[in-house]
């Protein structure tokens, strides 16, 4: 642990300076020199944000240039916000177990500068910031991240499975129940939700939230990532915000958004985070209602406005997963909606070029000049019919098609 030192007031909620946090860190910094075997010096990393609850941080180099540490300062408005991300991350590596806890971050020390809590975390190496870069590494980092996140729900369900959690869930739906801005779809699902626990159909359990995972928080251990062919190894930062007794699937939208995961890849992770939670693929939606209820209830500086926005898409990316293979249904919001209604989402370029191309080869000889000029002397025929609505043909086969009632 590293020391306590002053304290600020917090109706000044400035960045502390490099220079000044350098100084007040000084026998940190000679301590660490001693463990990476060169004399060390701070300067200040990334653009520094102005949001309420915004943290400072500092690159720590050594005298080479080589960076060894990061140093993460909260600042006077939450003086706590580091504590609390340390001991949050401690609780959920303890509760998920050793061979999960890989991508939770140890510290190198933490303590108090200022009456501001600090702490001082490996170095990792960010993700590459071009847009080829940047989808070539979310590709590589999906199967991984996913999995991790589908084992860890599961350890985590299983370890905190003697706690009665029906308590805790209802108290944070009805939070969410009481806000002015949710719209008919949403109400609907939470009284099915509270209705369905009141039953005892539905008996949840808690897991871990971290709260706020997204791409933007996963760091790669090794900068040779891309040489390798296997998946690249991953940690993950900011816990700050998250809840060692949570509600479970807001996490996993969120990295699934991150991510661009269809709507049936989500609806299969969707299906084992169920049988994670031991419960119903339906649900589901009270779990992601119970989490965004408990993150609305301890919103503290973070602005509603940006809340309402970002649980809203996420609200809109679990229907189109729990509907799929249909379009999620079309509702109408009354007033300003926390979840907006969820439209059917628009074709791609390449399947409104690809259907209207299928319906031409399907009503044409192509495929028999094709092999013809092959040369083939024989052929294997697969006869089929597309059952489905006469707008949704073109997807498949037009020519080939019966609706429902025909079938």
């Amino acid at each position: 642990g590293g020391r306590s030192v002053g304290v600020v007031s917090p109706h000044d909620n400035r960045h502390i300076a490099i220079e000044a946090l350098s100084g007040l860190l000084q026998d940190e910094l000679v301590r660490l020199s001693h463990r990476f075997g060169d004399d060390l010096h701070l300067e200040s990393l990334g653009r520094r944000k102005e949001g309420a609850d915004c943290t400072t941080k500092a690159l720590v180099r050594t005298r080479a240039g080589r960076p060894v540490a990061v140093v993460v300062c909260s600042r006077p408005v939450s003086p706590d916000l580091i504590a609390r991300g340390v001991e949050r991350a401690e609780q959920i590596r303890s509760i998920i177990g050793p061979e999960l806890a890989h991508p939770i971050i140890k510290p190198i020390l933490s303590g108090r500068v200022e009456g501001r809590s600090y702490t001082v975390l490996p170095w990792f190496h960010d993700p590459p910031d071009s847009r080829l870069g940047g989808a070539y590494c979310r590709a590589r980092l999906r199967r991984p991240a996913l999995a991790w996140l589908r084992e860890a729900t599961r350890a985590a369900s299983d370890g905190l499975a003697m706690y009665n959690a029906a308590g805790s869930f209802k108290e944070v739906l009805r939070h969410l129940a009481e806000q002015p801005f949710l719209d008919g779809q949403v109400r609907k699902a939470l009284e099915r939700a509270l209705a369905r626990l009141a039953d005892g159909d539905w008996q949840p359990r808690h897991t871990f939230d971290h709260n706020d995972l997204w791409s933007g928080n996963i760091l790669l251990r090794d900068a040779s990532w891309w040489r390798r062919p296997t998946a690249p190894t991953f940690v993950l930062i900011d816990w700050a915000g998250a809840n060692p007794k949570g509600f479970g699937v807001y996490d996993l939208i969120r990295v699934a958004r991150s991510f661009k995961l269809s709507a049936s890849a989500l609806r299969m992770e969707l299906q084992s985070h169920g049988a994670a939670l031991r419960c119903d693929l339906r649900d589901l939606e009270g779990h992601f209602l119970a989490a965004v209820g408990y993150l609305h209830r301890h919103i503290e500086n973070f602005p509603e406005h940006r809340y309402i926005a970002t649980v809203s898409v996420c609200w809109e990316s679990l229907q189109a997963a729990l509907a799929w293979p249909h379009s999620p249904p079309r509702v109408e919001s009354a007033g300003r909606p926390l979840m907006a209604p969820v439209m059917p989402q628009s074709r791609s370029l390449r399947r409104r070029v690809a259907a209207p191309l299928r319906s031409l080869l399907a009503g044409s000889s192509v495929s028999r000049v094709a092999s013809a000029i092959a040369g083939g002397s024989g052929a294997i025929i697969l006869m089929y019919h597309s059952v489905t609505r006469s707008e949704e043909a073109t997807r498949i086969d037009p020519a080939n098609h019966v609706p429902a009632a025909v079938f």
